[in-house]
């Protein structure tokens, strides 16, 4: 399961100071209905996706632009653990993130009946019949 942590260090409202840890692959933060609901954001939100060897940050149209280790950006940026993002007087610090993708219906049902071959349990006889009956 992948997985961002995060460090809100200065913002509008001293609620949400501290530590967020989420265990999936994208957080919206900023407007109404993020993960992190920022006062000072109305509409604009920034979107955190931990993707395989990176997180990239990508703003929303109505974020004219957002600061990225004290520098203006205003596309999708790369970032890294120790990065300090500032958007709508929010400043927080990516602490660590995580990605692992998610295993498919299918890859799971071969890697399941893998093991039972390497087994030689004896449900693989009633699955090769059912596999049979059904081609």
């Amino acid at each position: 399961m992948s997985m961002l942590a995060l460090e809100i260090i200065a913002a509008p409202d001293s609620d949400f100071l501290g530590a967020w840890r989420f265990h999936k692959s994208l957080v919206v933060l900023g407007g109404r209905g993020s993960d992190v609901p920022l006062a000072d954001a109305s509409g604009a939100q920034l979107v955190l996706e931990a993707q395989t060897d990176h997180v990239r940050a990508t703003p929303s149209a109505e974020l004219a632009f957002w600061r990225l280790n004290g520098k203006r950006a205003t596309l999708p940026k790369r970032v890294r653990a120790g990065d300090v993002i500032e958007f709508c007087g929010t400043r927080l610090k990516l602490v660590e993130a995580s990605f692992q993708p998610r295993e498919g219906k299918k890859a799971l049902l071969e890697r399941r009946l893998q093991i039972l071959k390497a087994s030689a349990d004896p449900v693989l006889e009633v699955v090769k019949a059912l596999t049979a009956r059904t081609r």
